[in-house]
């Protein structure tokens, strides 16, 4: 069982995020834990979308993380999106970089 740990928002994250598998478009994402991310895309850009792929890199590192997010949140500052689904290894990476325990 994972450890509970407070969002990382000591760094700012350019993520891609793909609505329909070949459209991509930049964000600056923060707060992220293992269950989630916030994006500074306005909500009103994303009226209609509900899930997205997203792809960021962790600081200090060349290792990518790729997920499937659903957004849960819309606020005029942005969207919170709450990972879906994550590859075990980029789960494992993130677990890493958060500095979590995944046993």
């Amino acid at each position: 069982m994972q450890q509970a740990r407070q969002a990382d928002d000591s760094f700012v994250y350019i993520v891609k995020q793909s609505l329909d598998g070949k459209t991509q478009h930049q964000a600056v994402g923060n707060n992220l834990s293992m269950t989630s991310i916030t994006l500074d895309t306005p909500a009103e850009a994303l009226k209609d979308s509900r899930y997205m792929w997203l792809e960021f890199g962790l600081p200090g590192s060349s290792d990518k993380i790729k997920a499937l997010g659903e957004i849960t949140d819309r606020s005029t500052f942005g969207v919170t999106v709450k990972f879906k689904h994550l590859f075990p290894d980029h789960k494992a990476k993130l677990a890493g970089h958060l500095g979590v325990s995944l046993n």
